[in-house]
C-alpha cells in the first residue's frame, strides 16, 4: 500500500533504504531511545532483519525516491503503537512527519494508537500534541512521556 502525490510516496522501507534511514536515524539518535544509540550500516541492517519477531513495521516518506522521513510501528492485537517517527533536518516543518502519523493512524484498523516520547525531546512532544496526542503517563525509569492519540 503505497500514498502517493505527484512525486511524494510512502512506502514499506526496503533493505535498500537503510543507508538513508541511517542517517536520519543518527540526526536524531539522542531523542528516538533513551539509549541515544547511534547506528552504523552493519547495526541499522541487523535490527531491520529482526522486525518481524517484534511485529514492527518501517514506513518511510520519499521525495523522487529519496527517504525524507520514516516511522516505526509496533501492531500488537488490540493497539498501534508508533515506536519512532524522524524527518531529515532539512525537510521538517513540511508535512512529511504529519503524513505519516495520518498514513499510519488510517490504516490502522484498532481504535487505540500509542506512542512514547523521551522528556527531552521538547519539539517532538509539542507536535505530538499539537497532532492530537494526550499525555497518559510518565516513566521515570526511561524518562519519556506515554502519550494516546484521540
Amino acid at each position: 500500500m503505497a500514498f502517493i502525490s505527484t512525486k511524494n510516496t510512502i512506502r514499506l522501507i526496503k533493505d535498500y533504504d537503510l543507508e538513508q534511514m541511517k542517517e536520519i536515524w543518527n540526526q536524531h539518535h539522542q531523542f528516538l531511545t533513551s539509549t541515544g544509540r547511534i547506528h552504523t550500516t552493519k547495526s541499522i541492517i541487523k535490527w531491520y532483519e529482526n522486525r518481524h519477531n517484534d511485529f514492527h513495521e518501517y514506513y518511510g516518506y520519499f521525495i523522487d525516491s529519496v527517504l525524507k522521513g520514516f516511522i516505526i510501528v509496533r501492531n500488537p492485537k488490540n493497539s498501534l503503537w508508533i515506536k519512532m517517527l524522524a524527518v531529515e533536518l532539512g525537510f521538517q516543518f513540511q508535512g512529511v512527519g504529519r503524513a505519516l502519523l495520518d498514513f499510519v493512524i488510517q490504516k490502522n484498523e484498532k481504535n487505540q494508537t500509542y506512542t512514547e516520547c523521551l522528556i527531552g525531546n521538547i519539539k517532538g512532544l509539542n507536535f505530538l500534541i499539537t497532532y492530537g496526542f494526550k499525555i497518559i503517563k510518565f516513566d521515570s525509569e526511561y524518562n519519556e512521556y506515554t502519550l494516546k492519540h484521540e
